[in-house]
């Protein structure tokens, strides 16, 4: 026996050499016993996949290959299924149909080495292994024949079952010298049950037309299409087709449909930003199409404006800093604020719209006795493809009620890092053209525009402008070192009028000495050369040098010099306060400011300003202050508020959104208002995004509309209990409010040791009630016992005989309660039997009651008989349980069970109080 194990172990040792050194076996060379392994035969094989799958297939094996029976057609279909099932492309699924078809079949592959059911095999197309003794051939396959696997896109519901009304004001009023003007902002979404109304205007009694209408238009979504109807100034965004400029400036009365992915459940792409440096503090005003935006007081030094704080939409901002009538920085940016709509390879996006064209007034070189555009018709119709990931040609085409036409095309590619290139092209049909390209990345920025326009090109002198224009921008910025960053910005302008070409460039150093020493040096380099140009300097050196000394209450002391050229002109010193208030929602804090400027007819320049910002979690109001000695005044008050209209009432708060989720907050009476109920998590289209603290002042949560949300509420870490919804899974539409209540009840933990009457340890304990939380033996008779506050609850031994007290439990000032005893349950005051541990006697228990210690007195006459013991147990602070005990055998007369029933009258407690306990959190508790 041992000798046939060797060789039948030599014989397979040899074969697996042969199997890796050689292209096959000679069967001549096999020895007799052995040749059976090698004979083919027809057999149901099971076939294991990467996937895990698992098939059963007909096939024709031997000891180390598979291949298919020709004439089993069947077969052969089957096994082309079980292919295609798992993935594999076609045309290798008929590449290895043929293998195995040949009359060779397929070998098992040599690089399955060690365990045949746990090895692995790489291949740049597909691999056999059949072990012959499991009866099982395993598949290994390349990513390189499978198919790509698809995502199927899933649409959340087009229903709003959320719908309420939300609208957010800003008021401004500023005020110069004598002049005073008033400025309102208002934006308004009102969700239905299917779509939502949005209107957005401006209100400015400094402008030539007092009221603005930007926006009036109602959109419903359904699966992958959105309908979109109304007036329309700058934001008509859809999807990925807009990437191709709008084709007219005016604004539009407009019907459209097209595809849409605002209720595919995807994640979003973050907001952007814009970076700028304020050389002086001063009030920040951010104006679009003249309009105020934003405006609040900044400090001197590098400063961040939010995408998130301005509106949906491509357009032009104009950011101002300036205090009385100095303006510091004055720079104009392009926002290109719209939902990320990246096509992947194939995809497509369309949208077809039919609308009216209004309101060209603003452009004055506009010609209305010659073919008037004002009110006329068009339709239009656009395309988005998809040519690569990252990469869209997009085309459109626009015919007007005057059967001239515009075609659009752009080709748009946004880098893996962010950035963004995109080409767009603008022809008309009577000869004038637009081309744009525009480049925007962390490094550089370039932007290019070239407009063409044929004279008595109505249709272009409405949409774009009634002259030719070339304008070319290049801005860069970088940090060279922690301290030192420099930028460069190139215009050029080419106007009928004329051309101007103006480049600066500057380099600016912040060394801090120590915490409280700041030295700030830029240099500036301007070259503006052009017919345009208002004056004409080439050039021109700026030096800035700045330092500042902060005090230890936060306080400034700056002193600021400027030079052009070889000359000084400039000095300035400034003294901020800081904050003068120590309150966490409101500040005021002053700057005074010297300036001594060259040149100016008022050369010496005083002033004061006065800061002053309040918010709560309802409103925010920021004030503006300036007086000067060169006799000018500004003022400057704005006001900032979001109205919410549910059909749980109106409620306030101060962060704008389409959207908000509403914490409907019952708590029970004893949980203080300024405590923290606990955490929200609330996760964004399967992405973490932050937990906030859930208290009185956080009870109105904004959200992302067009998302997909799965809050949840942590109050455990709080010590409350919330029976309310702690999760949450919604979808959220514009104009919605997702309610979700939370009933909070204090959670209270104390320990005690718990024995009978008798010393014996109890070693379970249980609760019941309606207070109950959790019960945990902690060690022998020790229990932590957990309950709700204000809710009643009894705690019984295992066997439900005993009732354990808790007397300090009734208005709890401490943890840890001590011990505390466990008595029999006798509602009718019968005598108990009980064995005594000590003597093994049967003893009679009679429970008098629970007594005052002063009260003593009150059976003290019981001790004088040697016939009855008094057993007297601790029951919290000053008060004994007693019982009195005798032996069961001793006849005791009725005289004495009277004076029993008498003394359990004169009890400080009353017995039925011990078998229902309420917690009640007295004024000293404060549970952390």
């Amino acid at each position: 026996m041992r000798d046939r194990y060797l060789v039948l172990s030599t014989f397979f040792l040899y074969l697996c050499s042969t199997a890796a050194y050689s292209k096959g076996i000679d069967y001549q060379n096999v020895p007799e016993e052995f040749k059976a392994m090698f004979n083919e035969k027809k057999s149901i094989v099971n076939i294991s996949f990467p996937s895990g799958d698992m098939e059963k297939q007909s096939l024709i094996i031997s000891y180390n290959k598979v291949r298919l029976d020709k004439k089993d057609k069947v077969a052969i279909e089957n096994f082309k299924k079980i292919l295609e099932k798992n993935g594999i492309k076609k045309e290798f699924i008929n590449k290895i149909s043929s293998d195995l078809l040949s009359d060779g079949g397929v070998n098992n592959t040599t690089e399955c080495q060690g365990i045949s059911s746990a090895c692995i095999v790489t291949t740049d197309s597909y691999a056999f292994f059949y072990n012959i003794d499991s009866n099982v051939l395993r598949v290994f396959l390349s990513e390189n024949i499978l198919k790509e696997k698809k995502t199927e896109a899933v649409y959340a519901s087009n229903e709003n079952n959320y719908n309420a009304l939300i609208n957010s004001s800003s008021f401004f009023v500023n005020q110069y010298d004598n002049d005073t003007a008033l400025s309102i902002s208002d934006s308004l979404v009102k969700g239905f049950k299917y779509g939502y109304i949005r209107s957005d205007f401006n209100i400015n009694t400094d402008a030539d037309e007092v009221f603005d209408l930007n926006e009036l238009s109602y959109s419903v979504n359904k699966d992958k299409i959105e309908f979109k109807a109304g007036y329309f100034s700058d934001n008509n965004s859809m999807n990925a087709t807009d990437v191709i400029d709008s084709f007219t400036n005016s604004d539009t009365i407009d019907i459209s449909f097209g595809s849409s992915r605002n209720l595919l459940l995807k994640a979003n792409q973050a907001y952007k930003k814009v970076n700028i440096y304020v050389p002086s503090a001063g009030l920040l005003s951010i104006q679009k199409n003249g309009v105020y935006i934003k405006q609040y007081a900044v400090k001197a030094g590098q400063q961040e404006i939010s995408y998130n704080d301005l509106p949906a939409g491509v357009y032009e901002i104009n950011v101002t800093v300036k205090s009385g009538n100095n303006v510091f920085f004055n720079r104009n940016y392009n926002i290109y604020n719209i939902k990320s709509a990246i096509l992947s390879k194939g995809d497509f996006d369309y949208r077809v719209q039919v609308g009216m064209l209004k309101n060209q007034g603003n452009n004055e070189e506009y010609n209305y006795n010659d073919n008037d555009y004002n009110d006329s018709l068009y339709s239009s119709a656009k395309l988005a493809y998809g040519l690569f990931e990252g990469a869209s040609l997009s085309g459109a085409l626009t015919v007007s009620e005057e059967k001239d036409f515009i075609l659009q095309s752009a080709i748009d590619y946004t880098f893996i890092n962010g950035s963004q290139v995109t080409y767009n092209n603008k022809l008309y049909s009577e000869g004038s053209s637009l081309n744009s390209i525009n480049l925007y990345s962390q490094w550089v920025n370039v932007g290019y525009e070239d407009f063409h326009f044929v004279d008595d090109d109505g249709l272009a002198c409405f949409t774009e402008n009634c002259s030719s224009r070339t304008n070319i921008n290049i801005n860069k910025s970088m940090m060279l070192t922690d301290s030192l960053s420099t930028g460069l910005y190139y215009n050029y302008y080419n106007y009928d009028k004329g051309s101007n070409t103006s480049i600066t460039n500057n380099y600016n150093y912040n060394y801090n000495y120590d915490s409280s020493n700041n030295f700030n040096f830029e240099i500036t380099y301007n070259n503006n050369d052009g017919d345009t140009a208002s004056y004409n300097q080439n050039d021109e050196f700026q030096f800035n040098l700045r330092y500042t000394k902060t005090f230890g209450n936060n306080s400034q002391l700056s002193l600021s010099t400027n030079a052009q050229e070889d000359q000084f002109n400039d000095f300035t010193s400034e003294f901020d306060t800081g904050d003068l208030l120590q309150e966490d929602n409101i500040s005021l804090s002053a700057l005074a400011r010297s300036s001594f400027v060259k040149g100016r007819d008022d050369t010496n320049d005083t002033s004061l300003d006065i800061i002053g910002d309040y918010q709560n979690n309802k409103f925010d109001a920021n004030y503006y202050g300036s007086v000067s000695t060169i006799g000018t005044t500004q003022q400057n008050l704005s006001f900032n508020n979001t109205q919410i209209i549910s059909s749980d009432g109106v409620d306030f708060t101060r962060q704008q959104s389409d959207a908000y989720l509403k914490l409907d907050i019952n708590k029970s009476d004893d949980i203080k208002d300024n405590d923290t109920y606990g955490v929200l998590s609330i996760e964004q289209d399967s992405h973490r995004k932050y937990d906030i603290n859930i208290n009185n002042d956080n009870k109105i949560v904004p959200l992302k509309s067009y998302s997909q949300y799965d809050n949840k509420i942590d109050t455990e870490s709080s010590s409350l209990e919330n029976t309310g919804k702690n999760r949450s899974e919604f979808f959220v539409h514009p104009g919605s409010v997702v309610k979700t209540k939370m009933n909070l009840t204090k959670v209270v933990s104390f320990v005690s040791g718990f024995k009978d009457i008798q010393d014996q340890d109890i070693l379970a304990v249980q609760c019941v009630g309606q207070g109950c939380v959790d019960v945990e033996n902690i060690d022998g008779n020790v229990f932590k016992v957990a309950v709700r506050s204000g809710q009643p609850f009894v705690l019984k031994n295992k066997d439900k005989f005993l009732t354990c007290l808790t007397p300090q439990v009734r208005d709890i000032s401490v943890l840890n309660i001590g011990m505390n005893y466990c008595i029999p349950d006798n509602e009718d005051n019968q005598e108990l039997v009980m064995k005594d541990p000590i003597t093994g006697k049967d003893m009679n228990y009679v429970y008098l009651g629970i007594f005052e210690t002063k009260n003593k007195w009150r059976y003290a006459s019981l001790d004088k008989d040697s016939k009855y013991n008094i057993i007297e147990k601790k029951f919290g602070d000053n008060k004994n349980l007693v019982y009195v005990s005798y032996d069961q055998e001793q006849i005791v007369s009725n005289d004495i069970k009277e004076k029993f029933s008498n003394i359990m009258l004169t009890a400080d407690v009353p017995k039925d109080l011990n078998s229902n306990y309420v917690l009640l959190l007295n004024r000293k508790w404060d549970y952390k």
